[in-house]
């Protein structure tokens, strides 16, 4: 019988992904599979999965088109076999052999339909590894073992640190929602209120690595974000997890806000709808909570960069109108207009 299924969706990660599968192949858990689905890669990642998959008849290598990771992962579920199903990124891996198995032993005496560990970071610029984060990451460690409610708390992030029993994950039908970013907090968030509470376990078993390559974000990057951010929201509101809004709320505002914000800058029609949306659900929140300072503070905050903004486009349209910034153009036009008869 196959205890677990490690599901790793993978596009064109060459470079990591021997050291991933290598982390995964040599847990104490021998009882495995482990599902690669290569997104349409175009470097050599097929073929090493091809050369591992000849060498260990546990690793099930499995090609789609290029259909983003969100379709991976779903393929993954479909296609695994094991009791319980585990992600791993293929840039990530295990920090010790005997991850899987404690988690699976966890898992059976708990009964839980979900149990999970602590999460690491790696940063591969200077070779760093933290295990202590932030209040907001609170949710990264555990302050005891045992099983937890997640009524109590309320997380969203860190989903590959989880094993999922694969028969609840099929009967509910949870899958990650399609989208280029922010597609697992969703998932993670739907699967906890589904099971209700989860057993967590006081061992780091995941190494998340960043730093080693830079993300650049498009206009429909934003609007997946701001989807999967609108999809957490509607959930945590739903279920009166008010933490959860409040995080959330958060990780739009401080941590993403840079990057949503230049989707107003740009004049993104679909940014700014779908930034109101998610505002309408906080301040119709707010009114039943009868107010919160930590909204007050944020949303105000809100409201001043757009107004700011607003401010600045009427004042950029009306400099446009003017007969100055017309002659401007005018003369920058002439110039070019010779350059083409002259060098075309």
């Amino acid at each position: 019988m196959t205890k677990v299924s490690v599901i790793v969706p993978i596009y064109n990660m060459e470079v990591y992904v021997k050291e991933c599968l290598d982390s995964i192949l040599s847990q104490t858990l021998k009882e495995i599979e482990v599902v690669c689905i290569d997104d349409g890669s175009t470097d050599r990642s097929w073929e090493i999965l091809a050369e591992y998959a000849k060498a260990d008849a546990r690793i099930l290598p499995i090609r789609q088109e290029n259909l983003g990771v969100s379709t991976a992962r779903n393929n993954g579920i479909k296609k695994a076999s094991g009791k319980y199903l585990i992600f791993m990124d293929p840039d990530d891996w295990y920090p010790e052999e005997d991850i899987l198995e404690v988690l699976f032993e966890k898992a059976e005496k708990s009964g839980c339909h979900i149990c999970g560990g602590e999460f690491s970071e790696y940063d591969d610029r200077t070779g760093e590894v933290r295990t202590e984060f932030p209040e907001q990451y609170f949710g990264y460690v555990f302050p005891n073992e045992g099983v937890i409610e997640y009524e109590d708390w309320q997380f969203d992030f860190g989903y590959h640190r989880f094993l999922y029993n694969r028969e609840f994950i099929l009967e509910h039908q949870l899958y990650f929602p399609k989208l280029i970013r922010f597609q697992d907090p969703p998932f993670f968030v739907r699967a906890m209120i589904t099971a209700e509470r989860f057993y967590a376990v006081k061992k780091v078993v995941y190494r998340y690595r960043y730093g080693h390559r830079e993300l650049k974000w498009t206009k429909e990057k934003r609007i997946d974000l701001l989807k999967g951010i609108h999809m957490d929201m509607e959930m945590a509101v739903q279920n009166h997890l008010e933490r959860l809004v409040d995080l959330t709320w958060f990780r739009m505002m401080e941590e993403f806000g840079k990057i949503i914000f230049e989707g107003i800058i740009e004049k993104e029609k679909n940014t700014r709808e779908w930034i109101e949306k998610i505002y309408s659900i906080l301040d119709k929140n707010r009114r039943e909570r009868n107010g919160y300072p930590f909204y007050d503070r944020l949303i105000d905050e809100y409201r001043k960069k757009v107004e700011t903004i607003n401010v600045l486009e009427a004042g950029a349209d009306a400099v446009k109108k003017t007969i100055t910034f017309r002659v401007g153009e005018i003369l920058l036009y002439i110039p070019r207009s010779i350059k083409l008869v002259f060098f075309r």
